[in-house]
């Protein structure tokens, strides 16, 4: 096991999703958890059976035993032999240095814990789209407080602790006391990150503010009021220009502004108008496919089905709008393996 791997997620990363699991990346990105926190440690999963098979995996140069093909990662590495950098993760404070150099020694085994928690295990949130999976997940308090409880022991090397990307942190109790009430001042190189409707984030933000921020991702999927109130219900488009007008006044609070749009039958066309908006602000842009499940897939998803008729068109409309310049950082995702696509 000579290779560095194109992925080191699996080597910094814990994700603490519903149920007590957790995983090593995007839960949509992997075929399984790595682990439960509701029966074991944090320092029992970081070395447990699974992620070191998975390490041992991604040193080798494999993946198709333990991540998903729609990871944009693995699309990177598959469309374009992409690696990422393990020097730009130290520069940029995900890794430590100890990590690298286990890395780079092959282990499989760490004695470097994980750097960046990312806690995905609430469901409670201010608008309730159409397309969100986390509806009726209802969230354990018990088992939330058990994984922050443990995860706070790590905060002396935490570099990330990301909320939240089920529910919305700032509707949830719990996370909002936690940003309320988080003693910034003794970790300074421990950074929160967002990720968030936005909506709420101007009315508590004298309250949170003392916080050390890194980045903030703004979940949007649509460019218009009309395709906006439609797939995040309970949400008003004035809200949210007013929300994002406010975050545009703080930027400078944050490593980095994005705005995210969740592609889907009732948004696609709306493509190139959500990357002006991204312009327009100096927002960064990301993009993600739809992930549904049952009779609802069949009323926003149109990629399990390429001979529907909305198929093409979106091909057509990510191809044109791939292929120009912006001013701003744009992340495809997986969205990039359908430039390719022969239609």
């Amino acid at each position: 096991m000579t290779k560095v791997p194109f992925c080191f997620y699996p080597f910094y990363f814990m994700e603490f999703a519903f149920f007590g699991k957790v995983f090593s990346c995007c839960p949509a990105h992997v075929k399984k958890e790595i682990g439960n926190i509701g029966t074991q440690t944090i320092a029992e999963i970081w070395n447990g059976d699974y992620i070191r098979f998975m390490r041992s995996e991604l040193l080798k140069g494999d993946w198709e035993n333990t991540c998903d093909p729609s990871c944009p990662f693995v699309q990177d590495f598959i469309h374009n032999n992409k690696f990422q950098s393990l020097d730009d993760l130290v520069k940029n404070q995900r890794i430590t240095r100890s990590i690298a150099e286990e890395i780079t020694a092959g282990r499989t085994t760490l004695t470097s814990m994980p750097t960046v928690f990312n806690f995905c295990n609430s469901d409670i949130c201010n608008l309730d789209c159409i397309m969100c999976c986390c509806k009726g997940m209802k969230s354990d308090t018990d088992l939330t407080k058990k994984a922050y409880d443990d995860a706070f022991k790590y905060l002396p090397t935490l570099k990330t602790l990301a909320l939240s990307g089920s529910g919305d942190p700032f509707a949830c109790t719990d996370t909002r006391n936690l940003l309320m009430s988080f003693e910034g001042h003794k970790y300074p190189e421990t950074k929160i990150q967002l990720l968030t409707n936005g909506l709420l984030l101007p009315k508590f933000w004298d309250q949170v503010k003392h916080n050390n921020f890194s980045f903030i991702g703004i979940s949007i999927d649509a460019a218009s009021k009309e395709t906006y109130e439609l797939i995040r219900k309970n949400g008003r488009w004035d809200d949210l220009l007013r929300a994002l007008d406010f975050i545009n006044s703080i930027r400078e609070r944050f490593s980095g502004v994005m705005i995210n749009m969740t592609v889907m039958k009732h948004n696609y066309h709306e493509i190139e108008k959500f990357l002006e908006l991204g312009v327009k602000y100096n927002f960064g842009v990301s993009f993600n496919e739809v992930r549904v499940e049952g009779n609802a897939s069949q009323d926003l998803d149109i990629f399990s089905n390429v001979e529907n008729d909305d198929f093409p068109k979106f091909v057509s409309i990510v191809k044109e709008a791939s292929s120009k310049k912006y001013p701003v950082y744009v992340n495809w995702g997986n969205l990039s393996s359908y430039t390719k696509w022969g239609c």
